[in-house]
């Protein structure tokens, strides 16, 4: 996740006329899991049985670009990722503020997933929106910020947790379902 993004930015700098996408296969596996994590935007009841925690989605940038951030004017200064799989994205954000979306020194650009928007902003000038509490260790791991400056967006669904037990439901797994809550509810603090 850090040597390709290196090397796509600094291509990208160099050959400004240059657009490439990379996208990232999801991998099936062929047997049943124990539990999976769903992200779901039709279920929307916290009285779902397998909810574990909602988001909103906050901009996110490398320490510098975040103090540089006065209000929402100046994210025209950054190249804006955009995570196709997100319901909430810059558009979505941009609606706040009228005629910025017409700004043309505007520049939004798609990514497949979250963790390669963040490792982009690692290594550009960029920011991305990004589901919150669900990336917050990720963007602490990178050394990355969330804006304060610019409000978090509510998303739209939620986590939630699927257990299976065509192969028999085992107590560990009831146990790490209560820690993930545990925490999901920490989060929230």
């Amino acid at each position: 996740m850090s040597w390709l993004p290196r090397r796509l930015v600094a291509f990208e700098q160099a050959h400004p006329s240059v657009r490439i996408d990379l996208i990232i296969e999801d991998i099936q596996r062929h047997t049943e899991p124990d539990l999976a994590i769903r992200f779901d935007h039709g279920m929307s009841t916290l009285s779902h049985p397998g909810w574990l925690m909602g988001i909103t989605h906050v901009v996110v940038g490398k320490a510098p670009d975040i103090e540089a951030i006065t209000d929402a004017s100046d994210i025209t200064d950054f190249r804006l990722l955009d995570v196709r799989s997100h319901a909430v994205g810059w558009n979505t954000l941009l609606t706040r503020y009228p005629g910025m979306a017409d700004d043309p020194a505007l520049t939004v650009e798609s990514v497949d997933t979250t963790p390669l928007a963040l490792m982009m902003i690692k290594e550009s000038h960029a920011l991305a929106l990004v589901p919150w509490p669900a990336s917050e260790n990720l963007v602490q791991a990178l050394g990355l910020e969330v804006c304060k400056t610019i409000p978090a967006i509510p998303g739209l669904g939620n986590y939630y947790i699927e257990q299976f037990t065509g192969h028999g439901a085992r107590p560990i797994i009831h146990t790490l379902c209560e820690e993930l809550r545990k925490a999901a509810r920490e989060a929230d603090c």
